[in-house]
């Protein structure tokens, strides 16, 4: 799985050719977040206009293997009775049009037990072939077992929202995390550190296999205390010894 942020439809077809057909592009139209201050329904119309052609080229030069984030990034629990009727009206949109959708894309810890209530009207209307998306970070090693940060599908109010909806993990990473930690991992520990932090993440993904796959922020020199470029070589090395989880029946 990789995620793109603010690219041409052509650099998408490029980076399907890189990683095969199997791989999940996920794409994020980060420099057109729709007014909060508008109407939740014209919003979300207008977002599609602007994107829907952006949105089926990239379609066409990446399928079938790709999909969407539902256009807001990280809404806070204040925005999320708009966010619901965003969603409502953009993703029929987008299922016309045969695109697939990541929804949600909370910030890490939220929303709240009873904010995911009220997000399950979004999830009832997802396919099959969509996802939520989710946003994990972490303060250390052992901060990977706070199921807030890390997990938090598993949370029984939670689990009960989500049910067998397919999750990815759109931004994972070491962060300050309720005040504590420091922005980036390399501000935290060295790549040693941080290698097995994505191992000890990935052994906790692995047990869920709803759960398909996790971006770490970021591969972006314009975030040089988050940059993985660098250790990416050996992340991806490991791919080869780690068995992918095969899904119950399958």
């Amino acid at each position: 799985m990789v995620k793109l942020r603010n690219v041409s439809r052509e650099y998408v077809g490029e980076v399907r050719n890189l990683v095969g057909p199997d791989c999940l592009i996920v794409i994020r139209f980060e420099f057109d977040e729709p007014d909060t201050g508008a109407d939740p329904r014209q919003a979300a119309r207008d977002w599609f206009a602007r994107r829907r052609g952006d949105m089926l080229a990239m379609r066409d030069a990446a399928a079938p293997n790709i999909a969407f984030e539902t256009a807001v990034n990280e809404c806070p629990e204040g925005l999320l009775d708009w966010y619901v009727q965003f969603s409502l009206e953009l993703i029929p949109l987008m299922h016309a049009e045969g695109l697939r959708c990541v929804a949600g894309n909370p910030g890490v810890g939220q929303w709240s037990e009873e904010g995911w209530a009220r997000f399950k009207r979004v999830i009832a209307i997802l396919r099959p072939d969509d996802f939520v998306g989710l946003h994990e970070y972490w303060v250390d090693t052992p901060d990977i077992g706070n199921r807030w940060h890390c997990g938090r599908w598993t949370i029984p109010a939670i689990a009960s929202v989500l049910g067998n909806v397919r999750i990815v993990i759109t931004e994972c990473g070491r962060d300050v995390v309720e005040g504590r930690g420091l922005p980036g991992w390399r501000r935290t520990c060295n790549t040693e550190d941080f290698l097995w932090d994505l191992e000890e993440y990935d052994a906790l993904l692995r047990q869920f296999p709803n759960v398909v796959g996790a971006t770490v922020f970021t591969l972006d020199p314009n975030w040089p205390d988050f940059d993985a470029t660098g250790l990416w070589p050996q992340v991806v090395f490991r791919y080869s010894l780690t068995p992918t989880p095969v899904p119950p029946g399958s």
